[in-house]
């Protein structure tokens, strides 16, 4: 059995937390160790797996910005998802090492805390709205008749990374405000190929969600099985679009057997 204390000081007072300014009991001894490790593995495998993804987005983003002739509007937005997926994974791996792994960072709620939450949630809508563009892009080579490509790009810019920006101004000024309160006509090899990237985007990007609505109770056993499962689609979703927009990328794959062909051609010469 575990127990609680509070602490009476010299002046027959309880003792005030330096933070809240309210008599402070101790419940530090009350934790359910058992549970408290499991949500550290649960933080463990956030961070490897989100480690895991900015390493894999990396390298494909190197990978499409270096070769030429991969530049089309196609490969744009996929470079500036990967972008988005990049900063978003790396800002959560700052989060689970520097505010969820020390709870007193998030009580005390200093301005640099709410500053890395802001960002936090700007960069994940700014993911999805990537993840938007790329669905909306398949819809214009498939529905949309004689669309010009270079166009279009910028409306993508303003829908990836503008929109985005108004929604967490917006969301920024309100918690601010509650501070107590701790989103040309395609061929027939054009059309299979936007149809099969559209099949790919539909569990590549959302649809291990589902599984959310449908959050266990803490402590409960279906729980055990469910946050490790929804770690792992959260945070290796980076890596499975950068395996398939890149590494499982016939286009890419090609280019590189041909650098590496010519690499090892002039090296044995």
């Amino acid at each position: 059995m575990r127990h609680a204390h509070k602490r009476c000081e010299d002046d027959g007072n309880w003792f005030v937390h330096p933070v809240t300014n309210k008599a402070w009991s101790n419940y530090t001894t009350c934790v359910d160790k058992d549970d408290l490790n499991f949500r550290h593995k649960i933080n463990k495998l956030y961070i490897s797996g989100y480690s895991v993804s900015v390493i894999a987005l990396t390298i494909s983003l190197a990978i499409f910005c270096y070769f030429r002739s991969l530049k089309c509007t196609r490969i744009t937005i996929h470079k500036n998802l990967f972008i988005s997926f990049i900063i978003n994974n790396v800002l959560w791996i700052v989060w689970y090492t520097t505010v969820i792994r020390y709870p007193a960072v998030l009580f005390s709620n200093k301005p640099a805390c709410q500053i890395l939450h802001v960002l936090v949630h700007y960069f994940l809508l700014s993911n999805y709205m990537w993840m938007f563009c790329e669905g909306l892009y398949l819809h214009t080579l498939l529905v949309r008749a004689f669309v010009a490509e270079d166009k279009t790009m910028k409306w993508f810019y303003i829908l990836g990374w503008g929109c985005p920006t108004v929604v967490i101004i917006t969301y920024a000024s309100v918690r601010s405000s509650y501070p107590e309160e701790t989103i040309l006509t395609p061929d027939s090899h054009q059309t299979r190929k936007a149809v099969r990237a559209t099949l790919i985007l539909i569990p590549l990007l959302g649809l291990h969600y589902i599984i959310i609505p449908f959050r266990p109770e803490p402590g409960s056993p279906e729980e055990v099985v469910y946050e490790p499962i929804s770690a792992a689609a959260a945070s290796f979703q980076g890596l499975c679009v950068s395996l398939l927009f890149c590494y499982f990328n016939g286009e890419v794959v090609a280019l590189l057997k041909k650098k590496w062909n010519q690499v090892f051609t002039s090296w044995k010469n």
